[in-house]
Parts: C-alpha cells; structure tokens; sequence
C-alpha cells in the first residue's frame, strides 16, 4: 500500500500513470503531480478532481497562474 506518490516522467502518460498505481493507493493517499504549469498536465488533475478520485484542500494549495515557473500540486487520494 501506498501513502504518498509522485507522477512524473511523460506529460502525455499521467492520466495512465495515476490509474495504474490507484489499485496501491491507501485512502487519503497524497499524490503529487510534477510540472502542473504544463495546461494538458493541470488539465489531467483537473479531470481526476471532476471525476471524484482527488480533493484538493487549503493546506496545500494551487500556485497562481501568474507564476512563471516549474510547480507541483499536491492533492488527496479518494478511495471509494
């Protein structure tokens, strides 16, 4: 079992990447998504929140799209 991950490597994966490690996942897992400055990266995690499977909370939240740099986000596993 699994409590914190961190998907990274091929942007065009990630959504693959995060199914392929949930069945590991422990409730309230953190999973941490690299580069999510990347628009098809934060649409992936977007996507992942809209199906119900991520939460995002204010302990850690998303850096503003007005920050030119490389930025993780950090969210929370949903075992259903």
């Amino acid at each position: 079992e699994i409590d914190v991950v961190h998907i990274d490597g091929d942007k065009t994966t990630y959504m693959k990447d995060f199914y392929n490690i949930e069945p590991l996942l422990v409730d309230k897992a953190m999973v941490i998504f690299d580069d999510t400055q990347q628009p098809n990266v934060m649409n992936v995690v977007n996507e992942l929140v809209k199906r119900g499977k991520l939460r995002r909370h204010v302990d850690f939240p998303t850096l503003s799209t007005d920050v030119h740099v490389y930025t993780n986000e950090i969210l929370t596993y949903v075992k259903k």
